[in-house]
């Protein structure tokens, strides 16, 4: 018997082995970069219109295409599915009663099987067995001989992330110490190891105080800064290349992510070339994936993702397109309205348009 659909959305956690370098989802997800960039995704593919056709002709959209998931609404359907895809390569869909349940991928365990090229005949989700005949799996990038788990940026880039989440302990440790968090004190005569101990406690509780506290020294002491300065130039610039790794790792385009950083120079682009940019290469892959998983589930009929929100030119590049289509007789009045989300032109007003159709629209 086929398990009945959650009437609730599925917020399931368990537990799940730490990465290497300390990098987890959490961790990651800390990242201003990361969160930025499974933002951009996430917000761009969730906002695109779901259209289901018949050939060549629209067709009133079935329950799964309005509603994925009945409990949540389909702008979050999607973005669950974006994130998953971004973050671990891979996302799970569990089919019942003719709905598509995103299943958070820390829950999910493929059942075992004799060898890795046989895919599993069941998955674990939570304490519960289901059929592999009812879960859907989704790859963004299939890599042959990696199993989807190893595969994920999170495993793969852990190095990056691993840089990135030290690099951001050191900024915030630099400006809770007030200052450099290593500095080296000297003295110009030999020190007991009592003294030595006494000179750096006081050191500390003085630093500990807040940098509207100054440090009294002893004679013959010198403190001076010893270690990696985070406001320095060159750690900027490292930081600007630790962003834009992360970019390239997600394909966002590196100018999204660098009007936030001090300094980075943004090399103009209309939002059409930044649009399409975007759409190509980037989320197309995304987009295909989700019409796929959805198309798979209809009867003959097809789901199609409209993207051109992403790509519309500004008005006035539209009316400038609308008027040499009006004056060469390829689009009508209605048309050019329809496009616009307008209804059509009322009868006593479409007799008032002069020759051509150059009407103000």
């Amino acid at each position: 018997m086929r398990a009945a659909a959650p009437s609730q959305p599925v917020y399931l956690t368990a537990g799940y082995p730490l990465l290497p370098y300390g990098v987890t989802p959490e961790s990651v997800l800390g990242l201003s970069a990361v969160w930025r960039c499974l933002q951009i995704l996430s917000d761009s593919v969730a906002l695109l219109p779901w259209q289901e056709w018949q050939g060549t002709m629209p067709v009133p959209n079935s329950p799964l295409v309005t509603r994925p998931y009945e409990p949540i609404t389909r702008r979050q359907w999607t973005a669950e599915v974006v994130i998953n895809l971004a973050l671990y390569n891979v996302a799970y869909l569990w089919a019942v009663d003719g709905q598509l349940v995103p299943v958070p991928n820390r829950l999910i365990l493929p059942g075992t099987t004799a060898s890795t090229l046989v895919p599993p005949t069941s998955y674990m989700i939570g304490s519960q067995e289901v059929p592999a005949s009812d879960i859907r799996v989704l790859r963004r990038m299939p890599f042959p001989g990696l199993a989807a788990s190893a595969s994920s940026p999170v495993n793969i880039a852990r190095s990056l992330f691993s840089a990135m989440l030290a690099s951001d302990s050191y900024v915030a440790r630099y400006w809770a110490a007030g200052g450099s968090p290593v500095t080296l004190l000297k003295a110009d005569q030999p020190l007991t190891q009592p003294q030595a101990e006494a000179v750096r406690t006081s050191w500390q509780n003085a630093r500990s105080m807040g940098p509207d506290y100054p440090a009294v020294l002893d004679a013959g002491l010198d403190a001076s800064p010893f270690g990696a300065d985070p406001t320095a130039e060159t750690a900027t610039l490292a930081r600007r290349d630790m962003i834009a790794d992360v970019a390239r790792l997600f394909g966002v385009p590196i100018r999204m992510l660098e009007s936030a950083v001090a300094g980075a120079s943004n090399t103009y682009i209309n939002a059409e070339l930044s649009g399409l940019e975007l759409v190509r290469g980037t989320l197309s892959g995304y987009v295909q994936i989700i019409e796929d998983a959805i198309t798979d589930e209809l009867n003959g009929t097809q789901m199609l993702m409209n993207t051109d929100p992403l790509t519309k030119p500004v008005q006035l590049t539209r009316f400038e397109s609308y008027q040499i289509a009006l004056q060469n007789g390829f689009m009508t009045v209605d048309e050019v309205r329809a496009e616009e989300g307008l209804p059509p032109m009322e009868p006593s007003a479409a007799s008032l348009a002069p020759a051509l159709n150059e009407v103000s629209l």
